[in-house]
Parts: C-alpha cells; structure tokens; sequence
C-alpha cells in the first residue's frame, strides 16, 4: 500500500521525540513532509492531516469511521468513563445529560461567580511580588468551576487538588506515550507506585466533593450539573447512571473545566508582557469600561461589576485571548482511530491507523497566518479575518466530540482578563526561566509563568504625584 510521505527509519529515534515533544514532533514533521503525511512506530502507522478540508471531513462528515485514538483512551486512567474518555451511546448519554448547564443561554449565569473570584484575587498579590501567575490562575478557575457547576468550594484542598491532578497528568502521558503502556501502568517501579497512590488520594477528594453536594441536594432540583448527575443516579427502584460514573464526570469536568482555561490565561499573560504595544491597549480598553464606574478615581473596586454583557465592550481582551490560544492552543492536537477503511485525499486509511490533527501545526500554518509565529491580535480583525477556513482555527476541537465547556471558556478567558488587568501589570521576572511549551494532556507552561505583579494603583498614584 503507498503510504503518505514522512520520515522512514531510525525509528527508536522518532519515537523518542514523538513521545518527549510531541506538538514539536507533528510540527517538524508537517514542514519537512508536507499537510498530509506519516510516519510508523513499531507495527502502528500514523497519519498527520494539516488540510481545513480533510479534517473537516475526519472530525464532522465521517465522524463515525473514527473513535478517539489509544492515547486519548487511555486517559481513562485519570478521569475513568467521563465525557472525555468515552465512546457510542455512553457519551451520547453523557452529553446530552450535561449540554443545559454548558448551553450558551445558561453560559451566562455563571459570569457573577467568575467575576467574585476574580475580584477575590484582586488583592492577593503584594505590589512588585514575583508570583507564578499560571500556578494562581488554576486556584481561580478551579474555584470557579467548583461553584459554578458543582455548588461547592474546594477551599484549601484546592492546592492538593491541583497539584495532585498534575501529578497524575505527567503520570498519564508517561504510560499513553510508551511503547509497552500495559507494562508501563503496572511496573513495580516508584513512579508507578507513587501515582496509585496519587490516584487514591485523588479519588479520596473527589468523593468528598461528590459526597458534600448529595448532602445539600434536594429531589427534583437540578440547579447544577452535580444535581443533574445526581438525580439520574441508579437508585433501586429504577436505572441510572452508577455513582462511579458520577466521580469520573466530575473529574472529567474539574481537570477540563479549569487547567485548560488557566493555561490560555497564563499564555495569554506570558505573551502580552513581552510585547508592550500590545499590553497598553487592552489595558486602555479595560480602564476605558470600568475606570468611570470607581467609587473614587484610582479605588479599583469596579472589577466585581464586571458583567457577561461586558465582553461586547472587550473586543481587543477577547482578541487577545483567541491569539494566545492560537499560539499556545491547550488542546494541541486530536487523535483519532480509524474503524472502517477512509480515504483522505490521495491516500487510503487503513481501519487501525491512527489520524493525528495538530492545532499547534495549524494554527502556526503561513498559509493562513501571516508571520505565523508573531503574537498579532488584530489578525483577528473581521477584515483580516475574512477567507481564513473555518478549520484553519480549531482550539476546541469540533464536532460531535467538540469540547463542551467552549461558551463557557470564552466567558470566563475574556473576563478573568480584563478584571486582573484593571489592577494588576505582569512584567516577566529576570530571574525566573522563561516558560516551556509542555504538552501533556494539554499545553501546559512546565515550570509555570513566573512574573512581577505591579499594581496599577501604586503606578498611577506615583504618576499623578510625579514620581
């Protein structure tokens, strides 16, 4: 069979890199071999699409020839059979059980608990303090889509949480990206041992959050996504969905719902302090919405008056956000099994070949991106916007698998964004590495995003005392 063209042999080598950096790995591939490609590691054959059209037709017109790859399936690792992980009519089930409390006309009850938060934060920082801003991004988000889905606060395990959901991500990746990845889960060796432990623990938090929102639910009351799964818990006089089920959608939606948005966030922030131009327009754009609605000039205490009708008035914030997920896309590429023969382009898809779509590769394409790897908000202009393929752009993926929680990242992302920067201005800190692309389950800056916090009050006071 005539394979796409791709790098042959060396292929111990190859699948080093695959497994080390695998965004860099579709990247350099694509650019060496062209928009369809492939590569084979063992007896697997892979296929990298970079076409609009072709993955139009993989993720939407014959969707159904394809189930998410062994990678993705083995995820279930961390959030078990979760919207995720699963496949046919379970996810089916899931989404549609889910879809109401993620539906754009509900996205926007949820702006009040993103706002508190982000005003909480307001002050969390002391005037010229050297923070890990991606580190307290999670916080926030995780904050946010504890109350706002789930009722609940998850206070100081928080921290645990977070870190624990790190850990298990690295440990994850580890065993997706092996060559043996049974071997690789049950090693007797410390790291195997050290993430079942992990796990554990995890799991220890989970129920508890679970177990504190049964305790509050009242019969027939579906006020949140945790009441809907609660109410169609199996019980025994009729069937439902099992209470395992109801802890692996739960931590489904806590790793999904907050460590890709903080991820944007803190790219986002990285990418604006090192371009100052930049910076000084959304700040403009930020002061110019909420500097008139300040109890007194300069008190900072319009940023809990932001609204979601105030995203409209945001339009360079919101720019800025989809640049920075353009750049640094959380989810950085979709992995997909053939089930039947496809034919894509020239070539044919054998059923068991694995269809790899980057969006880090793509949206960094120069054929859709002028000076592709320039942090350039105002590309997303309607007039420099308009030709550009619809899947030229894809960082939530699409389709039926599409990401659910889509509104509510862009309602949160542009929000976040502007309450933070009506305050606070992050300049990188010369003593901190810069951050690294990491991509685990998503993209994720290894090491954080360290940066100096200077208060925009202090500034502006020293400014009009002329100092």
């Amino acid at each position: 069979m005539v394979r796409p063209p791709g790098p042959r042999g060396q292929e111990i080598a190859m699948a080093l890199r695959f497994r080390k950096q695998p965004a860099q790995f579709f990247y350099d591939v694509v650019r060496e071999h062209g928009n369809l490609c492939s590569f084979k590691v063992g007896t697997r054959w892979y296929y990298v699409v970079n076409e609009p059209d072709i993955i139009s037709d993989l993720l939407i017109t014959n969707n159904a020839k394809f189930v998410k790859d062994r990678a993705q399936r083995l995820t279930h690792l961390l959030m078990g059979k979760g919207l995720i992980t699963s496949e046919g009519e379970l996810h089916l089930k899931q989404r549609r059980l889910m879809q109401p409390y993620l539906h754009r006309n509900r996205i926007d009850d949820y702006a009040p608990a993103i706002v508190r938060y982000t005003a909480g934060a307001v002050d969390a920082w002391r005037d010229g303090e050297t923070i890990d801003l991606h580190l307290q991004l999670n916080r926030i988000t995780l904050d946010i889509i504890t109350d706002t889905l789930f009722d609940s606060l998850v206070g100081d395990a928080g921290t645990t949480l977070g870190r624990e959901l790190g850990n298990m991500m690295s440990y994850v990746i580890r065993v997706v990206t092996s060559p043996l990845p049974t071997l690789t889960r049950w090693s007797p060796g410390p790291k195997s041992v050290k993430a079942r432990l992990q796990r554990r623990k995890l799991n220890s938090l989970i129920v508890k959050l679970v177990d504190e929102g049964r305790e509050q639910h009242e019969p027939g009351r579906r006020n949140t996504l945790l009441d809907a799964l609660l109410e169609a818990e199996e019980r025994p006089d009729r069937p439902g969905i099992s209470t395992q089920q109801i802890y692996d959608e739960v931590i489904t939606l806590l790793l999904t719902g907050h460590e890709t948005t903080a991820n944007a966030l803190a790219w986002a922030w990285h990418l604006l302090s090192h371009h100052p131009e930049e910076y000084e327009r959304l700040l403009a754009e930020v002061d110019a919405l909420l500097g008139p609605r300040d109890s007194t000039p300069g008190a900072r205490d319009s940023v809990g008056t932001l609204t979601a009708a105030d995203v409209a008035s945001l339009p360079y914030a919101r720019r800025v956000f989809t640049e920075a997920m353009r750049l640094y896309p959380p989810a950085y590429a979709i992995g997909r099994e053939a089930v039947a023969d496809h034919r894509v382009g020239d070539f044919q898809v054998p059923a068991g070949t694995t269809v790899y779509m980057s969006q880090y590769v793509m949206h960094r394409d120069p054929r859709f991106y002028e000076d592709p790897d320039r942090f350039d908000p105002d590309r997303w202009l309607p007039e420099r916007s308009e030709g550009r393929p619809k899947w030229a752009y894809f960082p939530f993926g699409g389709g039926p698998r599409g990401c659910i929680g889509e509104p509510f990242s862009w309602l949160e992302g542009v929000l976040i964004l502007a309450g933070l920067s009506y305050v606070w201005r992050f300049r990188p800190a010369v003593d901190k590495p810069a951050p690294v692309a990491q991509p685990l389950i998503s993209l994720r800056p290894r090491d954080g995003v360290w940066l100096v916090a200077d208060d925009r009050r202090s500034l502006q006071a020293g400014s009009r005392n002329g100092t």
